[in-house]
């Protein structure tokens, strides 16, 4: 999966996603890490501070909601593929002070790039080898 992205500096939701959607809800509780690898393509340096969030949607719960986890990466122009694992304990469902609810019923995937300090940035964001562990 890839997602160009050319962020203005200040603009509204200063971001960039790649978003994935499953047909079915899929149930995550019975695994404990998320795990996949990422590569940031730019042309120029990020802004300090550019961080890469992980959100799974949970479009179908009562409320719409989503479950989230940020982690911050130090993305480096031109090396190689970065693993990452995500403790699932991690994500917690919006608005709420636990993750159960979401987690049962996951529909989508969100790969969010945001950069430091709302400002300028441009790139492709690469995602690969995405998978789940017990």
């Amino acid at each position: 999966m890839a997602a160009k992205f050319d962020l203005q500096p200040n603009a509204i939701g200063h971001n960039a996603r790649a978003l994935t959607n499953a047909r079915v809800p899929v149930d995550f509780t019975r695994f404990r890490t998320f795990v996949f690898s990422s590569i940031l393509d730019s042309s120029g340096e990020l802004p300090s501070g550019t961080q890469l969030s992980v959100e799974l949607g949970c479009s179908k719960i009562q409320k719409p909601a989503a479950a989230s986890a940020t982690q911050t990466f130090g993305f480096q122009i031109g090396r190689d593929w970065t693993p990452s694992r995500l403790g699932l304990s991690m994500f917690y469902q919006d608005n709420s002070s636990t993750n159960q609810n979401c987690l049962v019923q996951v529909d989508s995937i969100r790969f969010v790039v945001s950069p430091g300090r709302g400002q300028p940035a441009s790139g492709t964001l690469h995602i690969d080898n995405v998978y789940l562990l017990e």
